[in-house]
């Protein structure tokens, strides 16, 4: 994402803050009866859109400047402050 690259992650719980299916990256169903025949799918569906592609790319990187380090080390400072002043 930081590299403006579309991601495609499984369906887990710990995507879900960041991943955003056909804005920010894709999703696929990894425990579909058949996992590689859903993710087959969706990187068919992904290469074949090229507009798609780009604009999922494109709003993953955006994205991804959330979680840069100084924005990353600022919500722990944020998160600590309080802790420390009390």
């Amino acid at each position: 994402m930081a590299h403006r690259c579309a991601v495609l992650v499984s369906n887990l719980n710990c995507f879900h803050e960041f991943i955003r299916e056909g804005e920010t990256g894709f999703v696929f169903d990894h425990r579909n009866a058949k996992p590689a025949d859903a993710l087959r799918k969706k990187i068919e569906n992904a290469i074949g859109d090229e507009t798609l592609l780009a604009r999922v790319a494109e709003g993953g990187y955006r994205k991804s400047a959330e979680f840069s380090l100084p924005n990353v080390a600022d919500q722990f400072l944020n998160d600590f402050n309080p802790l420390v002043k009390g």
